[in-house]
């Protein structure tokens, strides 16, 4: 194998490597406002101080898309 060639090699597996990195990356991201959005959900739900009714819950699902 040439040097030309091994630096081809190199350069490929590099950019596999740095394509990984950026899906982990892009993952945790998702996962961190997923998180997120399921936190302040549970918060809203838990402070509902009356029965929750198919009216009030869709009340706080709109509340909750404007945040």
């Amino acid at each position: 194998m040439t040097p030309k060639e091994r630096a081809k090699l190199l350069f490929a597996q590099l950019q596999k490597l740095t394509l990984r990195s950026h899906a982990a990356v892009i993952e945790a991201a998702i996962r961190d406002a997923e998180n997120d959005i399921v936190a302040r959900v549970s918060e809203r739900f838990e402070s509902q101080s009356d029965p929750l009714t198919p009216a009030s819950a869709a009340a706080i699902a709109r509340e909750l898309m404007h945040i």
